[in-house]
């Protein structure tokens, strides 16, 4: 099964609609591996979810997941 990923806000300024990847090339590979592989700037800071749980930038994809980018909002 193909591993998703859905850009939410300005993370579509990087991937402009929903994304497969092969499962076969990004099951165990890290979210860290996908974001600079898409190359979404470190700076930009994420909340990423996946299957609708939150997971650090270390988690391992595997067949199937969904892994949906949202930008937090900083500043002040």
């Amino acid at each position: 099964m193909p591993i998703q990923v859905i850009p939410t806000r300005f993370v579509k300024t990087y991937i402009p609609t929903p994304i497969s990847l092969a499962d076969n090339e990004w099951q165990g590979r890290t979210i860290a591996a996908l974001l600079a592989h898409l190359a979404i700037p470190q700076e930009i800071t994420l909340s990423i979810l996946v299957n609708g749980e939150r997971q650090m930038p270390e988690y391992a994809l595997r067949a199937g997941d969904v892994v949906k980018l949202i930008p937090l909002l900083t500043g002040g």
